[in-house]
């Protein structure tokens, strides 16, 4: 065999390794996306199940849950910067009212 074909043979089986190598890398990032598409769906069911739990507990309607919701994202540093800390009592007297134990 010429030196020639044996690069050739050489250049082959290393483009067959490349292939294989990168199928293999292909395979496992499928595999990570599908993995990490169901954590996501788990934590989504979580937190789903959590807003309902707190919903109930709070006796809050889905309206008022989404409108406290977009208030706490929409305020930098969310409840504590807001005029809440300003009043006192005031989170006590809220968290009365929507457990149910109003005076």
């Amino acid at each position: 065999m010429s030196s020639v074909q044996v690069l050739i043979d050489q250049k082959a089986a290393l483009e067959a390794e490349i292939a294989r190598t990168i199928k293999a890398a292909e395979e496992r990032k499928k595999a990570l996306e599908v993995q990490i598409a169901k954590q996501r769906a788990e934590e989504v069911m979580q937190g789903r199940a959590e807003i309902k739990r707190l919903m109930e507990k709070y006796n809050l309607s889905a309206e008022e849950a989404v409108g406290i919701a977009a208030a706490v994202q929409n305020k930098p540093g969310g409840l504590k910067n807001s005029s809440a800390r300003k009043r006192p009592g005031y989170l006590a007297e809220i968290r009365q009212y929507y457990s149910g134990r109003a005076a």
